[in-house]
């Protein structure tokens, strides 16, 4: 197993991705819009890196997809290739929830610790969904983790690392070995 910055998050799974809904009608319609990266650890914490949350309408609620998950909202329109989803927000009112923390980083190494900003919970796709419980007008940028019930976030004063797994060449003649067997 390969680690990253941290002894304690294993980075060897490929990355997935953190969308964030912005809101654009009074019946709680809009779009979901790719902010970041995501994917989980050992402990089953959901960690998301969230790169930009520039517009005006985000409502707080992210979701962290998994590599392999399916994203939220409905696919986007091929003509107006943009990475955004129409959608709602999903609420699950029988979900166990759980604790989403902000990393906070006061040096700039990017140490710092984490701080509670909301809640989250995890869906039967095994999408993690976060909502911040404060108001940000100004977006937010930064890394988060859901954590399920009764976990606590990572310890490390370090955020998390997000590096997509490099493809070695034994991976590439195993999977030339299985292709002949089709």
């Amino acid at each position: 197993m390969i680690f990253g910055t941290t002894m304690s998050m294993p980075v060897d799974s490929p990355l997935g991705e953190t969308w964030g809904f912005a809101q654009m009608s009074n019946a709680g319609k809009g779009y979901w819009y790719k902010i970041g990266l995501g994917r989980s650890d050992e402990a089953g914490r959901a960690l998301g890196k969230v790169n930009t949350s520039p517009f005006k309408t985000f409502t707080g609620d992210i979701i962290i997809c998994l590599h392999g998950t399916k994203p939220p909202g409905a696919a986007a329109d091929p003509s107006f290739p943009l990475l955004r989803r129409s959608g709602v927000v999903e609420e699950d009112p029988e979900a166990m929830l759980g604790v989403m923390w902000g990393h906070s980083a006061k040096f700039r190494s990017g140490k710092g610790y984490y701080e509670e900003a909301g809640v989250g919970w995890f869906d039967q796709l095994g999408r993690a969904h976060g909502r911040f419980l404060l108001t940000i007008s100004s977006g937010f940028k930064g890394f988060v983790a859901i954590c399920p019930p009764g976990v606590k976030p990572p310890q490390d004063p370090m955020p998390p690392s997000f590096v997509q797994p490099v493809q070695t060449d034994d991976d590439t003649d195993d999977r030339e070995e299985d292709s002949e067997l089709l």
